[in-house]
Formats: C-alpha cells, sequence, structure tokens
C-alpha cells in the first residue's frame, strides 16, 4: 500500500501477522533524484518494524475513611491489549534490494 507520494519519493507499506499476538510492518522509501548530465540517482531504505500484542489490568482503588486510610483494588474492565513496537531493523538482505533494483527501469 502507498503511504506517502511526492515528486520524489514514494513509501510503501506492507501488514504482516505471523503470528496472533505478533504484526510485522515492512516500510519501504524509495527516492529518485535526477543528475544534472541526465538519469537518475535511486536511493531505496527498508525499515522492518515488529509489534507484539501486551495486555495490562486496570484497577481502580477504593478507600474507606471509617477504618482509616485503607485502599482496596478494584478491578474494572479487566484487561486491555495493545500493540507495542518491540524491535525496529533496517532490511540488509542484498537480494531484497537487488530485486527491488531490477524493477527500476528508465
Amino acid at each position: 500500500m502507498i503511504a506517502k507520494q511526492t515528486v520524489e519519493a514514494v513509501e510503501a507499506l506492507k501488514n504482516f501477522q505471523p503470528e496472533s499476538d505478533v504484526h510485522t510492518q515492512l516500510k519501504v522509501l524509495a527516492t529518485c533524484v535526477p543528475r544534472s548530465g541526465g538519469g537518475a540517482i535511486v536511493f531505496i531504505n527498508a525499515v522492518e518494524d515488529r509489534y507484539a500484542l501486551k495486555s495490562q489490568s486496570s484497577s481502580a482503588s477504593v478507600g474507606v475513611s471509617m477504618i482509616g486510610s485503607v485502599s482496596l483494588p478494584v478491578p474494572i474492565g479487566g484487561s486491555n491489549a495493545n500493540l507495542v513496537r518491540v524491535g525496529s531493523n533496517t532490511v540488509q538482505n542484498q537480494d531484497f534490494y537487488r530485486r527491488l533494483f531490477d524493477r527500476v527501469t528508465f
């Protein structure tokens, strides 16, 4: 999916879900800069972000003033699950970049 597009650059995103609680996003940024003698220079960079499902329970405190300053945790609404980024790496695979550059035609 194309996320951003300008005259000189395109940013594309691809989402994967290899496991039920793991999400991966591949972001590819391609920049094309014209050369003064004709042609262009193309830069391509790819970053892989990994997300995991993390749960945290919600609770509230209840104070009872008659018996002193006592607070008891009272669960409200169970637990909330959120995707949390757990890693980010620049793609190092030379074959990946070679295949992208093979598709660039002038």
